[in-house]
């Protein structure tokens, strides 16, 4: 073996040795930049964590401003396991009120929850109003209708559970003869939102 090749193999081998030197060094400055998550925490676009953070709020149902639809307003409230639970914190939100102002509360002023049943075997919820609840109503239709239906797609909003509403006053069937539609059944689980002529938006 000449003098040349030994000095181009010794150069080789030195840039080699550079190079990985190099390597190192660079690895040891900024590694930290590159290092990956733990193995035991999920990825935050990971789709049950999505749920998980979506299942935090509710839809609260309330009147558009012409009177014609039914709109969600979602509020946050805490996971609760029971049906009764959910339903008290799902109407404690439609009495408060919308938010935005382009919407309405279809509920009369004064209209209080006293107490909620619940019937597993059947699908059943039965709500318990004071009598504001139909004593200031205006007194047609469209004001019963929206009145029915905003608490009725709030209650079952994200309870699958729940197949129908019973609607009480003071713990007893309502049998007003001033009444438009006929409160002693229960209503039956609605799609989500209805306009006025009783049909699912989109149909």
């Amino acid at each position: 073996m000449d003098y040349r090749t030994v000095l181009i193999l010794l150069l080789a081998v030195l840039l080699v040795c550079s190079l990985s030197a190099l390597a190192w060094f660079y690895w040891q400055t900024h590694g930290d930049s590159l290092s990956l998550p733990p193995l035991d925490q999920p990825d935050s676009s990971n789709s049950e964590a999505m749920t998980a953070d979506e299942d935090a709020f509710i839809n609260v149902y309330f009147l558009t401003e012409d009177h014609s639809q039914l709109q969600a307003e979602k509020r946050l409230a805490p996971i609760l396991d029971s049906i009764t639970d959910r339903v008290r914190r799902a109407i404690t939100e439609l009495l408060r009120g919308p938010l935005a102002s382009n919407l309405i509360s279809p509920i009369p002023p004064g209209t209080e929850l006293e107490n909620v049943f619940w019937s597993q075997s059947d699908g059943t919820v039965y709500l318990s109003f004071t009598e504001d609840l139909l004593k200031n109503a205006p007194g047609h239709a469209l004001s019963e209708w929206a009145i029915i239906y905003s608490i009725v797609n709030t209650v079952t909003d994200r309870s699958p559970a729940i197949k129908q509403v019973q609607f009480l006053i003071e713990g007893e069937v309502i049998q007003n003869p001033y009444t438009i539609w006929d409160w002693t059944y229960p209503f039956q689980q609605p799609d989500r939102v209805f306009n006025r002529e009783g049909l699912a938006e989109g149909s």
